[in-house]
């Protein structure tokens, strides 16, 4: 099993957690961007920088991501790309996607996205705080992400 991180944008903890989780034996996790992201030590984490061109990394990580795989994004459409392809998706702060949450995001932010092109709402803000509710909401995510991924990667599952 690897874990696919969309790294740009992942807060350090995050980064750390899913390195806590790759263990010898266990899975193996690819930190993905588009620059050199900081990385926790492990024995089986790797960082791959694709390119600077839009949707690099997120190309990269639909092309070689698999069944049986779990995608660390922040990323909505990514995120709809995987849930389609039965690969599964969380986000940072704890959302594991499947096919209803994904589509109900995505909708609310291309609604919002229009209403900002429009003027009528202000401009996206991405001063969110990412503290220990969120760190911990993600490590559950995480714990229970891994283990759906690994019943989806058998051949039972």
């Amino acid at each position: 099993m690897t874990i696919w991180a969309d790294a740009d944008s992942l807060p350090r903890e995050a980064r750390e957690l899913i390195a806590r989780r790759c263990k010898p034996g266990g899975p193996a996790a690819v930190f993905v961007a588009n620059r050199p992201v900081p990385l926790p030590p492990g024995p089986s984490v790797t960082a791959l920088v694709v390119g600077t061109a839009d949707g690099a990394a997120d190309g990269y990580i639909m092309d070689n991501a698999r069944r049986g795989d779990l995608v660390v994004t922040r990323d909505i459409p990514l995120a709809a790309r995987l849930v389609d392809a039965g690969i599964v998706a969380i986000n940072d702060r704890g959302d594991i996607w499947n096919d209803g949450t994904v589509r109900e995001r995505l909708s609310a932010r291309d609604h919002a996205a229009a209403l900002r092109d429009a003027g009528l709402a202000p401009p996206l803000s991405r001063g969110r705080t990412y503290g220990q509710k969120e760190r911990a909401a993600f490590a559950a995510a995480l714990d229970k992400a891994l283990r759906l991924a690994a019943s989806q990667g058998s051949p039972a599952g």
